[in-house]
Parts: C-alpha cells; sequence; structure tokens
C-alpha cells in the first residue's frame, strides 16, 4: 500500500476521532520538520495510489500511540529501534 505525510491543520487535538480525519492534509513532500512540542505531519497508509486528499480514517493504534508518545517527548516517533521508519514528526509554535 503506498503511503503520504499528512500535515496538521492544529485545528483540535491531533487524535481526536471526531475532527479526525479533517484535522489533517496531504502534503506532496517530506515535512522538513521533526522535533518540537507540537505535532506536525503524519505519515499514513492509504488505500489507493494517488491518496486521498484528507487522511484515512481511522488512526490506527499504533499511530496514535506514536503521536501520545511525540508530544510526550518532542522527538519522532518511533523513538526505538535506533533506526525505524519515524510515523510522526513534531514542530515547535
Amino acid at each position: 500500500m503506498p503511503r503520504s505525510w499528512y500535515a496538521f491543520n492544529g485545528a483540535t487535538t491531533p487524535t481526536n476521532p471526531q475532527f479526525f480525519p479533517g484535522n489533517y492534509s496531504k502534503m506532496t513532500v517530506k515535512p522538513t520538520c521533526t522535533t518540537g512540542s507540537n505535532i506536525c505531519a503524519i505519515y499514513l497508509y492509504h488505500p489507493s495510489a494517488v491518496g486521498p486528499v484528507i487522511a484515512p480514517s481511522p488512526l490506527s493504534a499504533n499511530v496514535q500511540q506514536y503521536i501520545t508518545d511525540g508530544l510526550g517527548s518532542g522527538v519522532p516517533q518511533p523513538e526505538d529501534p535506533l533506526l525505524a521508519k519515524r510515523y510522526v514528526y513534531l514542530k515547535q509554535f
């Protein structure tokens, strides 16, 4: 399955199911942000090669945990293992 980066628009809580997937918009480039105290972008599977403009729903339990861990630590997630693919990037406001 293809993957895309989705930028968090900051309108509400990053994992709030009531407003998800409208919290995220598809990006055409990889984000340059990586660390901070706010969600910058998440990297998700989507069902088609073209990919939706808004993020596919619902968020997996793993991505939800990565968001929670990222907000707590301020670093991209997953943090371990060291060379793992990062699915959540953060930024400063």
